[in-house]
């Protein structure tokens, strides 16, 4: 069973990694200056329309011991399954592959060029601290059992906090291609990073039980759905 998570998780991150690439050659060529990286935000923006539809009939859909109908989980994975091969199959034939213009290069080759690109300063200053960035963000695993464990949640409250998480991912890109695509990446970092700083440090409350007057399932809520949004600022 391990095995064939980490297997669907590697499958995942190598689509992820396909399709930025496919984005980023297509930017090449349509994509003056002025709109770089319009591409790749719109593609977010369906990716995080679809995470939304996805959301909505998951919560509704897996409910069966609690409303006595819907579908086990090991239908939701058929269906997840499926769907992309029913999407992307009938696009096949459409698809249109450009001639290189020299012989593919050797693996050596390949390797030698991209020891070379992250020698460059502009390669590896952003990545590092892309990558020191993402090392202090600490995920807090043990949140989930909290809300099941702790609070009592069930399917259909984890449901409904997933729902309102994914519509403010949705809002959070949209909001930032339309008002904050040429802003600047430092003043985004920083003021993101202390706006999630602070909401993260509201989950104390509902922790203690203070929750300010709120339910604890909408409290749960606002909290996910503000970080979402900031995150996918």
């Amino acid at each position: 069973m391990q095995f064939s998570v980490s297997f669907l998780e590697q499958g995942y991150m190598l689509s992820d990694v396909m399709t930025d690439t496919m984005v980023v050659e297509r930017s090449k060529s349509f994509e003056d200056v002025d709109s770089r990286g319009s591409f790749q935000a719109a593609g977010y923006t369906i990716r995080t329309a679809g995470t939304c539809f996805g959301s909505v009939f998951g919560a509704i859909l897996y409910n069966k011991s609690s409303w006595g109908w819907g579908l086990t989980i090991s239908q939701i994975f058929v269906i997840n399954a499926m769907l992309p091969a029913v999407i992307l199959i009938p696009l096949v034939p459409s698809l249109l592959e450009t001639p290189p213009n020299c012989p593919p290069p050797s693996i050596q080759q390949q390797w030698d060029g991209i020891f070379a690109l992250v020698q460059r300063r502009a390669v590896w200053q952003p990545c590092a601290f892309i990558f020191i960035y993402n090392v202090f963000q600490i995920s807090n695993a043990a949140w989930g059992n909290f809300l099941v464990l702790g609070l009592g949640f069930g399917s259909w409250e984890l449901g409904v906090i997933t729902i309102i998480a994914s519509f403010a991912s949705w809002a959070g890109i949209v909001v930032y291609k339309r008002f904050f695509f040429t802003s600047s990446w430092r003043g985004i970092y920083l003021v993101t990073t202390a706006l999630s700083t602070f909401f993260s440090l509201l989950q104390l409350c509902l922790i203690t039980g203070n929750t300010l007057g709120l339910s604890d399932l909408w409290f749960a809520t606002g909290d996910a759905a503000v970080w979402s949004f900031i995150l996918c600022e």
